[in-house]
């Protein structure tokens, strides 16, 4: 049997007023009712999700992509590539390298203010270890040379302790070289040095001493100790 029923007036008056009712109270309806009606939600977009960046060790995240490559300990340093000299007059070019040596210099103070005031060791490439604070590639290299990096720390004060520096206006602490060893003038007879205090300079090579590696450096630092492609001193007198 086929149960029909049949809606008078007063019983379809009430069913109205019980379904104004629930939409004023907020019944939750289904999104499938589609647009316009009070609380349908729209569907999410289907937005893709980002993988999981890796991390360096001890979770360090990893340096940018523009950090220089591993740039070696200068004594031993194989060059990783050749810089194209930008344009420019001479004077310009070399007004930019003493501003990289600047730089370079306020880097390596800001690794000892964190590092118990000393320098960089050659447990690692000394660039590497200041990168972190000037962030900045190109300041590693002269824009009259054609090496990456075309400065170098003094061999002499590599791990040291600023406190063993009697003259930190005299004691050098960068200069150029093509081979990490050799001074190396590209500027009309002078280079740039960085001096420990801080100062940089353009320098005639021929006014800088032969030993200058231990200018301002008290015995801690040079005593027993050998520049690289150099040999040590022996005594030549008659035993």
């Amino acid at each position: 049997m086929i149960h029909r029923i049949r809606w008078n007036g007063p019983a379809l008056l009430a069913l109205t007023g019980l379904v104004a009712l629930l939409l004023a109270t907020g019944c939750p309806r289904s999104a499938e009712q589609g647009p316009g009606t009070p609380n349908a939600q729209p569907a999410m977009p289907n937005v893709p999700v980002p993988e999981e960046q890796p991390m360096g060790e001890a979770g360090v995240e990893p340096m940018d992509s523009d950090a220089p490559p591993s740039l070696g300990s200068a004594a031993s340093l194989e060059r990783h590539s050749t810089v194209p000299s930008p344009g420019g007059n001479p004077q310009e070019k070399a007004t930019t390298c003493l501003s990289n040596v600047r730089q370079l210099n306020t880097a390596l103070l800001s690794y000892c203010q964190d590092y118990d005031e000393q320098y960089p060791p050659d447990v690692a490439p000394w660039p590497d270890q200041i990168y972190p604070y000037c962030r900045n590639r190109s300041i590693f290299s002269c824009p009259s040379a054609g090496v990456v990096p075309s400065y170098d720390m003094n061999h002499a004060v590599r791990g040291a302790k600023l406190g063993h520096v009697q003259a930190p206006a005299e004691a050098i602490a960068l200069f150029e070289t093509d081979d990490g060893s050799t001074l190396v003038a590209r500027h009309d007879g002078e280079l740039t040095i960085g001096y420990i205090d801080g100062h940089a300079d353009l320098v005639d090579i021929d006014t800088i001493a032969d030993e200058w590696w231990t200018t301002g450096l008290d015995a801690t630092l040079t005593d027993g100790f050998v520049w690289p492609g150099t040999e040590p001193a022996t005594d030549t007198a008659a035993p």
